[in-house]
């Protein structure tokens, strides 16, 4: 059963050992290549996600610009067991409860299986930049 794990300041040592395992994950999600990891103190939601006792994601609802983002990573080594379906799932289901209007997105043009992931949840493209795909709900 997941376990989602609200980042504040007395945890974030949580996100660190999520860093720190991420592995080739980050090659594709290169959120805190340009931002310090306290930045999730400043987001709508920021989520560690345990399956038992093991970190195997990281997610977040973030408001830029007047735009609510979402944010998602899964270690490489837990990908294509469903974690995604149930991690969207639930931001999906925090947006609804806290009357997010849209929610938007981006990803590598190569990364296919995160892009079937959210064109399967209704996201739709809305434009491509220096080979990524912008979507939005």
């Amino acid at each position: 059963m997941l376990k989602y794990i609200s980042l504040n300041s007395s945890n974030l040592d949580l996100l660190d050992e999520f860093l720190i395992n991420a592995g080739d994950s980050l090659n594709t999600f290169r959120y805190f290549e340009t931002r310090k990891a306290e930045v999730v103190l400043e987001h709508i939601v920021s989520y560690v996600i345990k399956d038992d006792s093991r970190i195997i994601g990281y997610c977040h609802l973030e408001n830029d610009s007047g735009k609510t983002w979402l944010g998602l990573c899964i270690l490489e080594k837990e990908t294509g067991k469903g974690y995604g379906k149930l991690i969207l799932n639930k931001l999906i289901s925090v947006s609804k409860k806290l009357k997010v209007e849209s929610i938007y997105l981006s990803v590598d043009l190569n990364n296919l299986k995160a892009i079937k992931l959210y064109e399967n949840f209704n996201f739709k493209f809305q434009f491509e930049k220096n080979d990524v795909y912008y979507y939005k709900k």
